[in-house]
C-alpha cells in the first residue's frame, strides 16, 4: 500500500471510474506547517536580503551537508554501473546500470544522495542486481542506492533492522533528512537501521515514475469532477507512461513484489550481514512476508505494521468499500467518545453525508498555497473527491481529528482545512513510483488473481461506498487499468499464506481505512510464533507514534517475549479538540541570521528564519508563531507579506506591550487565519505574528503573546 497521497485520490493507485486513493504519509505529519514554513520562509529570506547573506555557516545545524551527501562519483559504482542521473524525470534516463552482475552481490561505497542529520552516520553505497532474477540470459541490471544508520548510542554487536518502505514504489529517502530523528531515533539508539530505494522508485536508476499520470492528475483537479472522463484520462496518460517506459527498454513484468523480496536479500549479502530482523509498514509488510516465504534463514524477527495480505481478496481494492466503512464508524465513535469533540462537533455522522450531498451537487472550489512551488493551486471537490480526503485522514490521528473541523468549515462555505489536505497531496506528489505502484499491484493482485466475487464479497450494501468510491465496474476498471500497463501476472503461488515460525509482530490502528486488523488475524494465522497488538487510537502506520515504535522495540528486544503494549493506556487519544496553552514554558529563543532574540514556546517545532510551529494538535488547529526583523519601514514589510500571503493586510488598531506600542494588523488568507504586532524602529520593522485557526488566537494571546512581544529584540 501507498504511504501518500495522490492528486488524483485513487484506491491502491488504480484509476477507476469513481475515485482512487493512494496513502495518506504519515511519518511527517505537518502538513500546514510544511506548506506555512515554505511561505514564511520566503518572507523571511526576502526581508532579510537588505541586510545579510546566507552563507554555508548560516544553514540549520541539524541539516548537515557532509561529503557524504553529495553527488555520486562514477567510479563508486561498479565498473558496469552508470551513477543515476539526478537530471532524469522518471524512465530510465541516460544512465542506466547495464551488465548483470556475477558473483555474490557487493556495496560500492557512494556518497549519501541526501543530507544527514546532525547526530546520526550513515554509510551509503549502491548495490547492483539484476532487472529480471528468474531468466539469468537477461543482461541488464539496476543499482539501488543503500544507506545504513547509526548514532554514538547504537550497539555494535546489535542485530540491524532493514526497513521494508510502503507504495509499492515508495521512496524510502522521501523527506528523510526532515524525519529520521522523530520517526527512527530510538530505533536507532537500538539497532543500524538499513534503508534501500525499492526497484523502479526514486534512486533506482530505473525509475518507474510516470510524470504524464502526475500531471494528467494535477489537471483534473482543476477541473469539474467527470468520472468516465477523468477515468479515461487517467487511461490515457498511463498508457503513455507506459509505451515511453517499454520504449527505452523497462520490462514492466520485472518491477514486483518477488523481485523485490530478491533485492533485499542481495542488500543484506552485500553488507555481509548473515541475519537481520525485517520491518515493514503497509505495502512493506508483503514485502516482508515473500522475504520470509523466499529468504527465511536470514531473519531472526518480524516487524509488520498495517498488514497487507498476500491473499488480493483480502487486502487489495476489492475490500475497501467495507474497510473505509468500518473505519469512518470507529471515526465516528471517536469523536462521540471525547468530550471536546462532541460539544463542539454534535451529529458528525448526518453531518458528514450533508456536506457529501452538498458537494455532489454544487462542488466546492478550493483555492490554496502550492508548498512546493509556492504558488496558488485551485482544485473542484466534489463527493468523491471529499470522500478521498476523508478516507486518507483516516491514517493518522493528526489528519482526522481535524475532519470534524473541516465539516463544520465546508458547511459554512469556507476550505482553509480542505486547502490544506489538497496542498499535503501536492507536497506528497514526488514521494511515490507511480508506474512501479501500478506495476506491482497489476502484477501480483489485480490481473489474474483477484477473483471476481471478491468484489461482491467487498461491497457493503451502501451506494456511497460501493458505487461513489470504487465505481460501478471496479473489476472492470482494474482490468482496463493494467491492459494499459503491461505488467503480467505473478503466479498464484504469490497469493498463497505465508507460513512461517519466524517470531513476528503484527501490528494495527482501529481507525486503518485500509489494513484493519482482521488482516493482521488472518495472516498471523500462518505465524506458529506470530502475535498481533491493535492500538485503539492509531490509522495507517502504527509504528509512526510514539507507543506504537516502542512496542516494536520492546519486541526486536526479546522476540520470544510476549510484547510489551502497556503504553497504549497511557497513550494520548486523538487531538479532536486543541488543549488550552495555559502553562506553556517559553524559552529562550535566536535567530541569528535575522539578528533576533527573544523567547518560543518550548516543545514548539523549530522551523527556521523565526517560526515555530505548535504541532501538538490536529491539522485544523496548528498554529504558527511568526518572529521577524526586517530593514525596512513597517509599510514596505507589510506590502511585502501581502504579496507573500496574495491577500490584503488591514490595520485594526494598537497596543502597548511594556514600554513599547504595537500597531495591529489583520489577514485572511489561503493558509488561515493571520494576526500581526508591527512595530517601527529606526527605521527597521520587528514583527510578531499568528497564523492559522482564529479559534486558537484568544488562547495563544492570554498565555504566550505578551511575554514574545515584551521580549523580542534586534540587533
Amino acid at each position: 500500500m501507498s504511504s501518500k497521497l495522490s492528486l488524483e485520490l485513487s484506491t491502491n493507485g488504480l484509476p477507476t471510474k469513481k475515485i482512487t486513493a493512494k496513502k495518506t504519509s504519515t511519518k511527517s505529519l505537518r502538513v500546514r506547517l510544511l506548506s506555512l514554513a515554505v511561505l514564511i520562509t520566503l518572507v523571511a529570506t526576502a526581508c532579510s536580503s537588505g541586510s545579510t547573506t546566507a552563507s554555508p555557516d548560516d544553514a540549520p545545524e541539524d541539516s548537515v551537508d557532509t561529503e557524504d551527501s553529495g553527488v555520486i562519483e562514477d567510479s563508486a559504482l561498479p565498473d558496469d554501473a552508470a551513477a543515476p542521473d539526478d537530471s532524469a524525470q522518471g524512465g530510465l534516463g541516460s544512465t542506466q546500470a547495464v551488465g548483470r552482475p556475477t558473483g555474490p552481490p557487493t556495496l560500492a561505497p557512494s556518497g549519501c544522495q541526501f543530507n544527514v542529520l546532525d547526530g546520526f552516520e550513515a554509510e551509503c553505497g549502491f548495490v547492483l542486481v539484476p532487472e529480471v532474477w528468474e531468466d539469468e540470459s537477461d543482461p541488464e541490471a539496476i543499482s539501488l542506492h543503500v544507506a545504513t544508520f547509526t548514532n554514538d548510542q547504537t550497539p555494535e554487536d546489535a542485530t540491524p533492522v532493514v526497513y521494508l518502505e510502503g507504495g509499492p514504489g515508495g521512496d524510502v529517502f522521501f523527506g528523510l533528512e526532515f524525519n529520521l530523528e522523530e520517526q527512527w531515533g530510538e530505533l536507532i539508539n537500538n539497532h543500524p537501521l538499513v534503508v534501500f530505494t525499492q526497484r523502479g522508485s526514486s534512486l533506482s536508476d530505473i525509475d518507474l515514475e510516470c510524470e504524464e499520470v502526475l500531471a494528467e492528475s494535477v489537471s483534473a483537479l482543476e477541473r469539474v469532477p467527470d468520472s468516465e472522463a477523468d477515468f479515461e484520462g487517467q487511461i490515457g496518460a498511463l498508457s503513455r507512461c507506459a509505451n515511453r517506459l517499454l520504449a527505452e527498454g523497462a520490462d514492466l513484468s520485472a518491477y514486483n513484489t518477488l523481485a523485490s523480496a530478491n533485492d533485499a536479500d542481495a542488500v543484506r549479502q552485500a553488507l555481509g550481514i548473515e541475519s537481520w530482523n525485517v520491518f515493514g509498514i503497509s505495502y512493506g509488510t508483503r514485502l516482508g512476508q515473500e522475504l520470509a516465504r523466499t529468504h527465511p534463514d536470514a531473519i531472526e524477527a518480524l516487524v509488520l505494521d498495517s498488514v497487507q495480505p498476500t491473499d488480493p481478496a483480502l487486502g487489495s481494492l476489492a475490500a475497501v468499500p467495507s474497510t473505509y466503512q468500518a473505519a469512518l464508524n470507529r471515526f465516528f465513535e471517536g469523536c462521540e467518545a471525547d468530550t471536546g469533540c462532541a460539544e463542539l462537533h454534535p451529529d458528525l455522522e448526518n453531518r458528514l453525508f450533508g456536506v457529501f450531498e452538498q458537494a455532489a451537487t454544487e462542488p466546492f472550489v478550493v483555492d490554496g498555497i502550492d508548498p512546493v512551488s509556492g504558488g496558488s493551486f485551485e482544485a473542484i471537490i466534489d463527493d468523491a473527491r471529499l470522500s478521498g480526503v476523508v478516507f486518507n485522514a483516516l491514517y493518522a490521528p493528526t489528519l482526522f481529528a481535524s475532519v470534524p473541523q473541516m465539516i463544520a468549515e465546508l458547511e459554512a462555505g469556507e476550505t482553509t482545512t480542505l486547502s490544506s489536505f489538497i496542498g499535503l497531496q501536492i507536497l506528497n506528489s514526488g514521494s511515490i513510483s507511480n508506474g512501479q505502484f501500478t506495476a506491482v499491484i497489476c502484477h501480483d493482485y489485480t490481473a489474474e488473481l483477484t477473483p471476481a466475487s471478491a468484489y461482491d464479497d467487498g461491497a457493503t450494501g451502501d451506494p456511497f461506498f460501493d458505487e461513489v468510491f470504487l465505481g460501478a465496474d471496479p473489476a472492470a476498471g482494474a482490468a482496463e487499468t493494467c491492459d494499459a500497463f503491461p505488467a503480467g501476472s505473478a503466479d498464484v503461488s504469490v497469493t498463497e499464506p505465508v507460513e512461517s515460525d519466524i517470531p513476528t509482530l503484527l501490528l494495527s490502528g482501529e481507525y486503518d481505512p485500509i489494513t484493519p486488523a482482521s488482516n493482521a488475524e488472518a495472516v498471523a494465522a500462518g505465524f506458529s510464533n506470530g502475535q498481533t497488538v491493535v492500538l485503539p487510537d492509531e490509522g495507517h502506520a502504527v509504528t509512526t507514534s510514539e507507543c506504537g515504535l516502542a512496542i516494536a522495540i520492546d519486541f526486536l528486544a526479546e522476540p520470544s517475549a510476549e510484547a510489551n503494549s502497556s503504553c497504549i493506556e497511557s497513550s494520548p487519544a486523538p487531538p479532536f479538540v486543541a488543549p488550552s496553552l495555559e502553562g506553556t514554558v517559553l524559552v529562550p529563543f535566536t535567530e541569528p541570521l535575522l539578528g533576533l532574540t527573544g523567547v518560543a514556546p518550548e516543545g514548539w517545532v523549530d522551523q527556521g528564519f523565526g517560526t515555530t510551529v505548535r504541532d501538538d494538535v490536529n491539522l485544523a488547529d496548528q498554529l504558527v508563531l511568526l518572529q521577524q526583523a526586517v530593514p525596512a519601514p513597517v509599510d514596505e514589510f507589510i506590502g511585502l507579506f501581502e504579496g507573500q500571503l496574495n491577500t490584503e493586510v488591514v490595520e485594526t488598531g494598537e497596543e502597548t506591550f511594556g514600554d513599547r506600542t504595537w500597531q495591529m494588523f489583520e489577514a485572511e488568507s489561503l493558509l488561515g487565519e493571520v494576526l500581526l504586532w508591527v512595530n517601527d524602529e529606526s527605521g527597521s520593522t520587528i514583527a510578531v505574528g499568528l497564523v492559522g485557526n482564529s479559534a486558537t488566537f484568544d488562547d495563544a494571546r492570554e498565555h504566550i503573546i505578551e511575554e514574545v512581544l515584551t521580549t523580542i529584540t534586534a540587533s
